[in-house]
């Protein structure tokens, strides 16, 4: 599946929608009687506990000042939810994290005089830690004044297919592929 085609189940789902803020689908008669003020969108607050956020929390801290990160972490989820039209934004979270995620790493072994590079599987954890130091990379190339602003761009251009985090990830699978007949 490309990333266009995620990004299309994802409006499919409601999760991104192009709709312009402020305008309303109405299903009433033709001739309203008064018109009636546009309902704020809500976006849902993830828990406080959630294991994603908690581990994007701390590959964000910096010299141990959690609740700083902590705010942080909810100033990117904040500007997702604006960036993306008002979607909420833990499915981008979770999406973007998994298309970055690589499931190999290659690692190079020494024998006798001469470098053998190996393939080796990730765990989950492993794979969200290479995805989240990889995001955090590319956010410096990404315009925007502000850290979280940065990492919010970055995460959207991950679900839309533009990254270079993608092009990464895959350079890593094309070598592991390489080298696939060094495995024991």
């Amino acid at each position: 599946m490309t990333p266009a085609d995620l990004l299309d189940s994802l409006m499919r789902e409601g999760i991104l929608s192009r709709r312009p803020r402020g305008t309303i689908s109405s299903t009433s008669s033709p001739t309203p009687t008064t018109p009636t003020p546009p309902e704020p969108e809500r976006m849902d607050i993830p828990p406080p506990d959630d294991p994603l956020l908690s581990y994007f929390k701390t590959s964000i801290m910096h010299n141990g000042q959690g609740a700083s990160a902590a705010r942080r972490t909810s100033r990117v989820l904040l500007h997702l939810h604006t960036l993306t039209g008002r979607a909420p934004p833990m499915p981008i979270l979770r999406r973007a994290i998994a298309l970055a995620s690589p499931s190999v790493k290659v690692v190079s072994e020494r024998r006798g005089s001469t470098n053998i590079y190996r393939p080796r599987a990730l765990s989950e954890q492993q794979r969200t830690r290479f995805a989240l130091r990889w995001i955090k990379e590319a956010s410096d190339h990404q315009p925007g004044r502000t850290v979280e602003e940065r990492l919010a761009r970055e995460l959207i251009a991950i679900v839309k297919g533009t990254s270079g985090v993608l092009k990464k990830k895959l350079s890593v699978h094309q070598q592991a592929m390489i080298n696939r007949n060094m495995i024991r």
